[in-house]
């Protein structure tokens, strides 16, 4: 029947344009956060796209009571929840990437030593396997299981707390960045863990 059809169609393209909102869980949030994050660090753009996401559903929560459409107060709360759940795991990354990086800097000075995990002695590797396990974050005492737990991000967005690899996958050495264009490391045998540009 041509008028099913109609409100199949209605009803995709209603969807398609929900999904499109430039707030939080949407795909136009994720649109939105990865736009603002050309301009603004990521936890920032993550709470400017969740706080669109409550904006958005408070404004479909009170239309839809006010008019008694209740399917609508539905996207509403499914709406807030995913906003303030993405903001809640933006913060915890944060966060977690300040207890690394404190953990790591608690390593400084400590000597080089291949297969190292332990204050008389760390491996690259090791050094950030030790620092993220502070965080309860368990990697692999390998850069390259390191690098295969983890996700690429483009060189001009890194965040504190971000690992750089070298070698193909990661299976040569690993670093922390840990922000204004510095990282800390445990570089080689004969070197202390130390901080470079």
């Amino acid at each position: 029947d041509g008028a099913v059809l109609q409100r199949i169609a209605f009803a995709n393209l209603l969807v398609s344009a929900l999904n499109l909102m430039p707030a939080f869980p949407m795909d136009g949030g994720r649109v939105l956060r990865a736009l603002l994050s050309y301009i603004r660090p990521e936890e920032e753009a993550t709470r400017v796209a969740a706080w669109m996401g409550h904006m958005l559903a408070i404004s479909m929560g009170l239309y839809g009571l006010l008019d008694s459409q209740f399917m609508l107060v539905f996207f509403a709360l499914f709406i807030y929840l995913g906003a303030a759940q993405e903001s809640v795991a933006a913060m915890g990354r944060t966060l977690t990437r300040g207890i690394a990086i404190r953990a790591a800097m608690g390593y400084l000075g400590v000597w080089y030593r291949w297969g190292g995990a332990s204050r008389s002695g760390v491996d690259c590797s090791g050094l950030t396997m030790l620092a993220y396990n502070a965080a309860h974050i368990h990697f692999p005492h390998y850069s390259g299981g390191e690098y295969a737990d983890t996700v690429r991000v483009p060189l001009w967005n890194l965040q504190p707390g971000d690992l750089l690899f070298w070698g193909w996958h990661g299976s040569d050495h690993v670093s922390m960045y840990i922000g204004h264009g510095k990282m800390i490391e445990a570089s080689h045998t004969g070197t202390r863990v130390h901080i470079v540009p």
